[in-house]
C-alpha cells in the first residue's frame, strides 16, 4: 500500500513537471512567432515612375539645400531607403535601414557651416536632415494605412512644424517603425533632389504595391 502511494505521488510530481515544461515550450514558441525577421530585399535602380502599379501613398517634403552638409544627409538617407521591399508581416525600422548615424557611415555634422559658424546647437548634429526622409515616409505610410508602431515628434526640431506637416524625428535613440500588415509586398521608392540655383530641395516618396 505504501508503495502504491509512493508511486502515485511520483506520477503526480512527474505530471506537474511535464505540464510546466509544456507551458514553458509553448511560451517560447509564441515569443519566437512574434520576432519579425526583416529581409530588406532591394530593387536596384528604382525610379519614381510606375506604370500599372498601385501607388498606396506618396508624399513630398520641401527643404532648403543651402546647408550642403544637411543636404548630403538627406540624400544619403533617401538612397539607403530607395528600393527596399517590405514583405507582408515585416516591420520596417528606419534606423536599421539607413545604418548607424555616424560620420564613419557618411553622415555629416550639419550644424557646422562652411564658414565655420554653427547653425544648429543640437547634440544630434551628425545626421541633421534625415528628418526629411523620415517624415516623408511616415506621411506616405499614413496614406497607405500602414500600422505605425513607433514614431517620435520632437517639437524642438525647427524643420517642418511650421508647415503643419506631421513630423517623424529620428535619432539613434528614436526610431520610426512601420509594419506591413497587408497581404502584399510594398516597394519604397524615394528620391531627394534639388533644383540648380533655386534654393529649393525636395524629398519625394512613393509606396508601391507589388504582386
Amino acid at each position: 500500500m505504501k508503495n502504491v502511494k509512493n508511486i502515485a505521488a511520483l506520477l503526480m510530481a512527474l505530471s506537474l513537471v511535464l505540464a510546466a515544461t509544456s507551458h514553458s515550450s509553448a511560451f517560447a514558441e509564441e515569443a519566437e512567432e512574434k520576432v519579425v525577421k526583416i529581409s530588406y530585399d532591394k530593387m536596384e535602380g528604382v525610379a519614381l515612375e510606375f506604370e500599372g502599379k498601385a501607388i498606396l501613398g506618396e508624399f513630398e517634403v520641401m527643404f532648403d539645400p543651402s546647408n550642403t552638409k544637411m543636404w548630403d544627409n538627406v540624400r544619403l538617407s533617401a538612397n539607403s531607403l530607395n528600393g527596399i521591399i517590405l514583405k507582408p508581416g515585416e516591420v520596417f525600422s528606419f534606423i536599421k535601414a539607413i545604418g548607424e548615424i555616424t560620420e564613419k557611415n557618411g553622415y555629416r555634422n550639419a550644424s557646422l557651416l562652411e564658414d565655420g559658424t554653427t547653425e544648429y546647437a543640437d547634440k544630434y548634429a551628425v545626421g541633421i536632415g534625415i528628418v526629411y526622409s523620415a517624415t516623408a515616409l511616415y506621411n506616405a505610410s499614413l496614406q497607405a494605412h500602414l500600422k505605425v508602431l513607433k514614431r517620435y515628434d520632437d517639437s524642438t526640431e525647427r524643420f517642418l512644424i511650421k508647415d503643419g506637416i506631421k513630423e517623424a524625428t529620428v535619432t539613434p535613440e528614436r526610431d520610426l517603425e512601420i509594419e506591413n500588415d497587408k497581404e502584399y509586398s510594398i516597394l519604397i521608392v524615394i528620391n531627394a533632389d534639388k533644383a540648380n540655383n533655386s534654393g529649393v530641395g525636395w524629398c519625394i516618396i512613393k509606396l508601391v504595391q507589388l504582386e
